[in-house]
This record gives C-alpha cells, structure tokens and sequence, in this order.
C-alpha cells in the first residue's frame, strides 16, 4: 500500500513537471513577442499606446497559461487521494491571488492606455492655450485689436488641429515603414 502511494505521487510529480516545462516554453514565447515589441518602439516603429495594448495581450496569454497550470493541479488535487484537504485548499486560494494579480495588473494596463490614448488631446489643448494666453497678453498691451484677438482664436485652434493630425500622420508613416 505504501509503495503504491509513494509510486502515485511519484507519477504526480514527474505529470506536473512536465506540465510545468511546457506552460515555461509557452511563457518563453509571450516574452520573445514582449522583447520584439520593446525593440519596434525603440526603433520608433510603434508608438506607447500600442505598446500598452500588446502588454495587455501578453498579460492575457501569461495569465491563461498560468490559469490553465492551476486548474490542471486542482483537477489532479481531486483525484489525487494522497492530497490532503489543506493542499486542496491551498490551490483554490493560489488561483484567486493569481485571478487578483492578473485584475490589478490589466487595470494598471488599462489605465495607462487611456492616459497615452487622452495624451494628444491635451497636447492639441495646451497648444491652443498657449496661442490664446499670447493673444490676451498682446490685447491687453494694445498691440491688437478685438476682431484681430478673434481671427486669433481660430487661427490658432486650426493651427493647433493641424499640428495634432501631422503628428498622427508621421505616426501612421512610420508604422508603415
């Protein structure tokens, strides 16, 4: 009896092992497409934003893989009958700190693409407070008129668009090359 417990848990072990090296293979591929999206925008081939979305991939990948690692050690907990309830245990409460973790890190990814995806809108509106402070302080030295400060107003919210899809643009050209 004791050499068939001992020979269970041996088979256990070397099963989870060999799961374990191919969910690490399949994790060594998530961070060689990390690595290559790193590398295109330091080349300047893509811009923050898409980093932030690819880094949302990998972290969906990196938990599925880990989630799926996790499940297959609960399905064999259950059938194992030489694991304790406290081990059983023990793996229900690793897969809700790993649900936790992969929560709090796809917020922090989510996050920081809108602050990267709101980043040319306040961009384009600091520009166009910059023209209208220049405008006032030129008005009310007597350097304009009222009907030159208004022309001002739209030439500079227009100049400020046009500078916001110039920089879209040259980030479009880019990806393309």
């Amino acid at each position: 009896q004791a050499l068939l417990l001992q020979r269970a848990q041996q088979e256990r072990q070397l099963r989870e092992s060999r799961l374990q090296a191919e969910r690490d293979m399949r994790l060594q591929e998530v961070e060689l497409a990390r690595i290559a999206v790193d590398e295109a925008q330091a080349l300047g081939l893509i811009q923050r934003e898409q980093v932030l979305q690819a880094e949302m991939e990998f972290e969906r990948r990196r938990f599925a893989i880990a989630m799926e690692g996790m499940q297959q050690r609960q399905a064999a907990a259950a059938l194992d009958p030489s694991m304790s309830p406290v081990e059983r245990e023990k793996i229900l409460r690793e897969i809700e700190q790993l649900e936790q973790q992969h929560a709090l890190r796809m917020a922090k990814l989510g996050s920081d693409a809108n602050v990267e995806a709101s980043r040319n809108v306040t961009t384009t509106l600091g520009e166009i407070q910059t023209s209208w402070a220049s405008l006032l302080q030129r008005m009310a030295a007597g350097q304009i008129t009222i009907g030159a400060f208004i022309k001002g107003i739209f030439a500079s919210v227009a100049q400020a668009v046009v500078n916001t899809l110039s920089r879209l643009m040259a980030q479009w050209a880019v990806q393309l090359i």
